[in-house]
């Protein structure tokens, strides 16, 4: 609690969204999408495909249930199951992960 009152499940589900695609864009994802119901898939950039280290994504994605990776077309694609979930608890999954990727 603040000056400006209680946080609430909208404000914390504007604000996480906001970090998810901030970083998107700093990690150079090249296309998020849903690929069906259950799933969004994040796909990198080609050229950051290459640079990253695999086994310290994989170690990292260790720690959330609702993750994995593939690789496909040269890129690294992380998968996140959504699927009876709420908005607001994938999306701190992600930007968790996001950020452990980000302090590499």
């Amino acid at each position: 609690i603040d000056r400006f009152g209680e946080e609430n499940e909208e404000l914390l589900l504007y604000m996480y969204e906001k970090l998810m695609k901030n970083y998107c864009k700093k990690l150079k994802f090249v296309k998020l999408a849903r690929t069906n119901p259950r799933y969004y898939d994040f796909i990198l950039d080609k050229d950051l495909s290459h640079q990253l280290d695999g086994n310290f994504l994989f170690q990292q994605m260790l720690k959330y249930k609702n993750l994995k990776l593939t690789y496909k077309n040269q890129e690294i694609h992380i998968v996140m199951e959504i699927q009876g979930r709420d908005k607001l608890s994938y999306f701190k999954e992600i930007c968790s992960y996001f950020n452990d990727i980000d302090k590499k």
